[in-house]
């Protein structure tokens, strides 16, 4: 396997998703809404006298479950068969390139972009903590981030497996986020049942 190629594809679609504008609009709303919850958690705190970290975490965790599924599927669900359609998938399996090589860099190309987002958006929040007196709690919000990523990356993996299938990206959107609505309940659902039977304290 060819790393270059790899570097050069994964370089193509990070150009690419910089330039969409659902990608931008994703980056901008997970911007704002990670901000806000942070800030209003960590304002909360100062009024109560009580820890905001928990309360932070609570509400991100909340944000986490319902846009970074959907960003990841929806991002994943169009990358395939988006190139499918306007006909470059075919250009660049013509050229000298394994199939495997493609695929994979058009996964670290998206990838990359996704872990960009996160990074951005949380890291935003991180500062706002850490401004109002979150900062003790640094490596419980690192593990947040760490655990954020992989499900964007296994939602993302989700959505590579439903547009290598679909016909249109329509309807890969349309699947993307059927799956998603059954990730979301299955999501909260199993959340309220794991705290139920492990009777989980607020901590």
């Amino acid at each position: 396997m060819d790393w270059m190629i790899l570097r050069t594809v994964a370089e193509k679609e990070i150009r690419a998703a910089l330039r969409n504008r659902w990608f931008l609009l994703y980056t901008a709303l997970f911007l704002v809404l990670s901000v806000a919850f942070s800030t209003a958690a960590m304002s909360g705190s100062s009024l109560t006298g009580q820890p905001g970290f928990g309360r932070t975490s609570a509400g991100l965790m909340n944000l986490m479950l319902l846009i970074v599924p959907l960003i990841g599927l929806t991002v994943g669900a169009q990358a395939i068969v988006a190139e499918r359609e306007n006909r470059f998938l075919e250009y660049e399996l013509a050229q000298p390139l394994r199939p495997v090589e493609v695929y994979l860099g058009m996964y670290l190309g998206e990838a990359a972009s996704l872990c960009l987002v996160l990074t951005f958006g949380l890291g935003m929040a991180g500062v706002v903590m850490g401004l109002r007196g979150g900062a003790a709690n640094i490596g419980d919000f690192l593990l947040l981030v760490l655990l954020t990523m992989l499900l964007g990356l296994g939602m993302l993996s989700v959505g590579f497996l439903v547009s290598s299938f679909a016909p249109r990206t329509a309807a890969a959107l349309g699947i993307a986020l059927t799956l998603w609505l059954l990730f979301v309940m299955l999501g909260d659902l199993g959340l309220m049942g794991s705290a139920a039977v492990m009777k989980m304290t607020p901590g």
